[in-house]
């Protein structure tokens, strides 16, 4: 295997990187390229950002149109389309990302404001580095969404000090292939889906209750799964999948837009004192 490349911009953050056969089997070895964006809490890293069309930032807003029925008993639908759908979904890997940086220690209490959103407190990083880098995750995640080539973003969390994988954040992406292909829209209701993230931000809100203690400084990788068609540009590098040895697991809640539907998971280092 050729070695890793890594290309060199005098440019602020964010730092991005791709990387290939992220699959843990090489059954989709070939099937699928992965993604990788890495920040550092202690460092500033350069920018390595370039995709085969300008990164267009959706107002991550909720595109959607509503109808009413004729008959008084019938309620309001939400009609969601692509777009929608997309915007939707990346805006809540935006909060979760947050959110799991703030409950597993990966950057100061104080680093964080509170927020309300999904009818939670949530918390959001104030450092402008990791905010710029978030904004421009979420809109390549809503690009590759609305073009139905997303597979899956893990977010991984790593020792500062030796790489070491601690935690994988696993998104697992279905899409809707009548909606990409003809351009269809669905049915599903604001508060349902409202209801279906909030019970996975509950979860990673209370992740120090089943997830080990981080006691060291920590930084953060995000790898994005998407189909092989997808170019990965030159100025980007290759990287290993970032797994980790005989893992211990949680299934997380799922939610659903009837377009994208999202399957959470989090896998973490077994410790050898847990093995009894």
């Amino acid at each position: 295997m050729d070695l890793p490349r890594q290309a060199s911009f005098p440019l602020p953050i964010p730092y991005l990187l791709p990387s290939i056969s992220p699959s843990q089997t090489s059954h989709y070895a070939h099937q699928i390229k992965s993604f990788s964006f890495f920040f550092s809490s202690q460092s500033f890293p350069i920018v390595l950002i370039k995709s085969i069309q300008p990164l267009t930032f959706f107002s991550l807003l909720e595109i959607r149109h509503r109808t009413k029925g004729m008959a008084a008993r019938t309620v309001a639908k939400d009609i969601i389309t692509l777009r929608g759908s997309a915007a939707i979904v990346s805006e809540f890997f935006g909060y979760a990302a947050n959110s799991i940086l703030y409950n597993r220690g990966v950057y100061p209490e104080e680093s964080f404001v509170k927020v309300k959103k999904y009818g939670l407190p949530m918390l959001l990083t104030e450092d402008e580095g990791v905010k710029s880098f978030i904004a421009n995750l979420t809109a390549q995640i809503s690009e590759w969404l609305e073009a139905g080539k997303l597979q899956r973003v893990v977010l991984v969390i790593m020792s500062k000090a030796t790489s070491e994988v601690l935690e994988r954040w696993n998104f697992s992406i279905e899409t809707d292939g009548e909606v990409v292909e003809k351009g269809v829209s669905r049915e599903k209701s604001d508060k349902e889906i409202m209801r279906e993230i909030q019970a996975i931000m509950r979860q990673i809100a209370s992740s120090i209750t089943y997830l080990p203690c981080l006691d060291e400084p920590c930084v953060f990788d995000v790898l994005a799964y998407t189909d092989t068609d997808v170019a990965v540009p030159f100025t980007w590098i290759e990287s290993d999948p970032k797994l980790i040895a005989n893992p211990q697991m949680v299934k997380l809640h799922s939610f659903d837009t009837k377009i994208h539907k999202v399957d959470t998971l989090v896998s973490y280092k077994n410790d050898e004192w847990d093995e009894q």
